[in-house]
């Protein structure tokens, strides 16, 4: 079941500062995925309710867009891989097990392997993979450490994050998707693959970089988490 077709979903709301290196990132991860594999891949950024240049750099970048106002970051992941889906080629989305969604963040830091590495897992069967994040290099010294001291970064790690989850097609239309909710979309999008039998895979050859920002659109998210960590 090696997939012959990628599709990067990441939500966005006003990302202007972060989206310029999260897709250059993401152009090195696609490029060598292509490049290794032959895997073609479809990047689709959801804009959820922005008002500033993000629109414009995503453009930039040659990424599709979809567009709503639901301030919802499991409807706009959602969002983003549907768009995705209904671009590509009736052949292939009749054999849904060939399609695979990584989805990641607009303040995140992909590896040139992210791609090629969930590629080669999800060739040896894997369904669903949660890999691993860390904040961004120039972090707080202290706050990177205290980060690290609480994380044990490993295979089979307990962790999951959207920022850093890969997912075949067939068994994200199985489950029926990211659920339109504010928080813990990506908890329960494993929990629900879980329960429907599907094969899942902790590894962390897939480490991504977030940013370390104390305050974002999620705020019990991975900033609310950082903010927790400085004020403990």
């Amino acid at each position: 079941m090696t997939p012959r077709h990628v599709i990067v979903a990441i939500p966005a709301h006003n990302e202007q500062d972060h989206l310029p290196r999260c897709l250059t990132h993401l152009t090195k991860a696609t490029t060598q995925a292509h490049t290794h594999t032959g895997t073609t891949c479809t990047t689709v950024i959801a804009l959820d309710g922005c008002t500033d240049a993000t629109p414009t750099i995503a453009h930039s970048y040659g990424a599709l867009t979809t567009t709503l106002n639901a301030h919802n970051v499991g409807a706009a992941r959602h969002s983003a891989i549907c768009t995705a889906i209904a671009t590509l080629d009736p052949n292939l989305l009749a054999a849904p097990e060939h399609i695979w969604i990584a989805n990641t963040d607009a303040d995140t830091l992909v590896p040139p392997h992210w791609i090629r590495a969930q590629l080669t897992l999800a060739s040896n069967g894997a369904d669903l993979i949660t890999g691993t994040v860390e904040p961004t290099p120039h972090t707080n010294p202290t706050l990177l450490n205290t980060w690290h001291a609480q994380h044990n970064l490993t295979e089979t790690h307990p962790y999951i994050h959207g920022a850093n989850l890969g997912i075949r097609a067939s068994t994200y239309l199985h489950i029926g998707g990211f659920p339109a909710i504010t928080l813990h979309e990506d908890i329960t999008l494993v929990e629900h693959a879980r329960t429907a039998g599907a094969n899942i895979i902790s590894t962390d050859t897939t480490r991504v970089r977030t940013s370390s920002r104390l305050h974002s659109n999620v705020e019990a998210g991975f900033a609310g988490y950082l903010r927790n960590i400085t004020t403990s």
